[in-house]
């Protein structure tokens, strides 16, 4: 019997801190190269490129691309928001746009100093029914309506500065409707005047996820107001001066580690409505009158540890959830803690299980063009595609097999993954099986990790003793 390691991440596109490159028949949309001459956008930090890259973001939203940031500052003086074919609301299709830099660190879209510099909110406002409001004029990067259409929506690998001088200004408002991902992303403001690092707004937003996210200098780290669920994963906010996370929508928060300025608010629950599950906490601030978790609404708690407060949680809880609500544990520490009665959809309620959290290690981007592989070199005009990928997995010396954007590779039989091949990555291509028998077999090979991530694919098989993840996979 193989013992095999699967690491599935539902909605998140995974990637570790490196470099991502492409090789040119992948089909992304680099914003250097290839619509420079068109468009005008540089990245060399002297040119303000808002014009340009916002109507490329806008375009783009019309149907599924990807967009490549090479490394190099990107500067801005307005917001890049996206937009979103209302036409095909209701229907399959997905929007996109994918916004993918080339680095997290070296990958920078930078505000111009003093472009929106007066903060609209009073120092300490927990007024989070305004916020949505301010935040949709002041962001430096938007993923657009929020009318269940932006579908599909990910930005990954690349950092967003809100510069100087600019008190009025969000990082980034990320809305995606049932799909999405936000994943390896710096926000950072470096004056440390900044309004809102990551706001999560908007009405239809979620179900979607925020991945390994750095948040440093904000008034207000993070504002969720989503009621789908988003699911916030390793999550680091630095140096909040007001407050670290506003919450009243629908947040999992799993592996925390915040900081906040002496008397700031560290996670306030701040609505009847809001449901907050949180695992993993560490917040850490010198506001000894006050909670590190101040709750109005609905929580479970468990794995909170904090320093600086006067206990890790304050409870306020409306009338209506007041006769519900057991009183707060005292102490720094949390080791688990439901402000609701627990229910099952069958039978009683049973205990919660102690999963163990796994994070692997993805492996590198393979840079040499030599490496990859492509079914499109392959196909020949009396030749099938179910060819063409056999020889694509048959190849040598490969290490990373794309699937172009644009390409439907419609396959009938059993194809095995093995060799030295450590990813599969689709940059909006499809496998698309002819029949239920087509299977894609992940069998043994070098690398000690086989990562299958972006792609629509057929029935998956796992025959190797190897980590295989699966990021943002859909079978067919």
């Amino acid at each position: 019997m193989v013992a095999h390691t699967l690491i599935l991440w539902l909605v998140s596109v995974g990637l570790g801190a490196a470099e991502i490159w492409f090789p040119p028949d992948a089909e992304v949309i680099d914003v250097v190269i290839d619509v420079v001459r068109d468009l005008g956008i540089d990245n060399t930090g002297q040119s303000d490129v808002t014009e340009p890259l916002a109507k490329l973001y806008r375009e783009a939203g019309r149907q599924l691309q990807v967009i490549y940031f090479p490394k190099g500052t990107y500067l801005v003086s307005g917001m890049i928001q996206g937009k979103h074919d209302q036409s095909r609301k209701g229907s399959s299709h997905s929007h996109g746009p994918w916004l993918i830099g080339e680095s997290r660190t070296e990958t920078v879209i930078r505000l111009a100093d003093g472009t929106w510099p007066e903060d609209s909110f009073p120092a300490g406002t927990i007024d989070t029914q305004a916020l949505p409001k301010r935040i949709d004029e002041r962001a430096v990067l938007h993923t657009g309506d929020c009318t269940n259409t932006t579908f599909n929506q990910v930005i990954r690998n690349l950092t967003v500065n809100t510069g100087r001088n600019n008190a009025g200004a969000t990082g980034i408002v990320f809305i995606a409707s049932n799909t999405g991902s936000l994943a390896e992303v710096d926000i950072v403001s470096e004056d440390g005047q900044g309004s809102v690092g990551l706001a999560l707004c908007g009405t239809e937003n979620g179900p979607a996820q925020v991945r390994d996210l750095r948040v440093r200098g904000f008034r207000r780290g993070m504002y969720a107001a989503s009621h789908y669920f988003m699911t916030v994963s390793r999550v680091t906010i630095e140096d909040a001066t007001e407050w670290g996370i506003l919450n009243r929508g629908d947040l999992l928060l799993e592996d925390l580690r915040m900081t906040v300025a002496p008397g700031a608010g560290g996670l306030a629950n701040c609505s009847r409505w809001a449901d907050l599950a949180a695992l993993g906490l560490k917040i850490v601030g010198a506001a000894p009158q006050r909670g590190a978790i101040e709750n109005e609404g609905r929580v479970y708690l468990r794995e909170v540890r904090t320093e600086g407060f006067a206990q890790a949680l304050s409870n306020r809880p409306h009338r209506k959830l007041a006769d519900k609500t057991p009183p707060a544990p005292a102490g720094a520490s949390i080791d688990a803690y439901a402000s609701q009665p627990a229910s099952a959809l069958f039978g009683e309620p049973g205990q919660a299980l102690d999963v163990p959290r796994v994070y692997p290690s993805y492996p590198s981007w393979d840079a040499d063009p030599d490496h990859w592989d492509n079914p499109v070199r392959h196909k020949t005009p009396d030749g099938s595609w179910s060819d063409a990928l056999r020889a694509s997995l048959a190849a040598t010396g490969k290490t990373h097999l794309v699937i172009p954007f644009g390409q439907k590779v419609s396959v009938r039989g059993a194809f095995t993954l093995g060799g030295d091949y450590r990813r599969v990555v689709g940059t909006l291509g499809q496998v698309v099986p002819e029949d239920d028998d087509t299977t894609l077999v992940i069998a043994d090979g070098s690398a000690p990790v086989v990562v299958l991530e972006g792609i629509s694919c057929p029935t998956i098989v796992i025959d190797t003793d190897r980590t295989v993840i699966l990021d943002s996979v859909r079978p067919r």
